[in-house]
């Protein structure tokens, strides 16, 4: 990202030299701190200020995540406590990674200018069509997350399924 940062910066100070080139009596000054231009510097700021904190929080939950299941493998000592540990973790890295950047999705829309509420309202009205729709999906799921909850099946269990034999390297949502 620091490539495209340097490429942008260089960009437009190119730009900036080919408007005073082409237009000299255009004072830049004025260009700069124009109404638009200001708002649009604006909301670019706050959209990347949402995205910053987004990052930083994600990385910062998944470390406390972490630290939490090393804590828990660490203080049971068990081999079960660490496939507990394995099958469970990166799913809920995964949830909470989902839920940080659907809000700053939201939230950065609404500090570009849009209004996400019919965006969340057409999304809900769809959520639950595919829900009719999909409903073997919606078992499938409800089902997994029984057999995760109840540890049916962990990472590096042996299983054998309709006659495939193998180990469970993953489980993801």
């Amino acid at each position: 990202w620091a490539q495209r940062l340097v490429g942008l910066v260089l960009g437009l100070m190119t730009s900036l030299v080919w408007v005073k080139l082409w237009a000299p009596k255009v004072s830049l000054g004025r260009i700069l701190t124009s109404a638009p231009v200001l708002d649009l510097a604006g909301r670019l700021l706050g959209v990347s200020g949402v995205m910053l904190v987004a990052v930083a929080l994600s990385r910062t939950a998944t470390g406390a995540i972490e630290l939490l299941f090393e804590a828990l493998t660490r203080t049971s000592g068990a081999a079960e406590a660490d496939r507990r540990s394995r099958t469970l973790q990166p799913l809920l890295v995964s949830l909470v990674r989902y839920s940080l950047f659907f809000v700053a999705g939201v939230l950065a829309l609404q500090q570009a200018g849009f209004d996400p509420t019919p965006l969340l309202a057409g999304a809900g009205v769809l959520g639950v069509a595919v829900g009719f729709g999909a409903q073997s999906l919606v078992k499938d799921v409800i089902t997994g997350f029984f057999i995760i909850v109840e540890d049916l099946i962990s990472v590096g269990d042996w299983v054998d399924i309709d006659g495939r034999v193998g180990q469970v390297e993953a489980i993801t949502i």
